[in-house]
């Protein structure tokens, strides 16, 4: 019981302050568009591979540097 409040409420916390790596996603268009732009197979899981990183508010780090033009910022 304990364990379900403490994930709902880290639920909705997520929900309601947006990463910074959600922004990205959510600037690109989102999880399809950004699917689509990684040339992941759309119809085999593409879409969900992206929706899990804005579920977890992260995308992976190795993806970050495979596409850096997209997620790496230019300093």
């Amino acid at each position: 019981m304990v364990l379900t409040l403490i994930k709902t409420w880290c639920l909705m916390l997520n929900m309601m302050n947006k990463t910074k790596d959600q922004q990205i996603i959510a600037d690109l268009g989102g999880v399809t568009q950004v699917a689509k732009l990684l040339k992941y197979d759309i119809e085999n899981g593409g879409v969900q591979r992206v929706s899990n990183w804005n579920t977890r508010g992260r995308i992976p780090a190795q993806v970050k540097v495979d596409f850096p033009k997209l997620f790496l910022n230019k300093k």
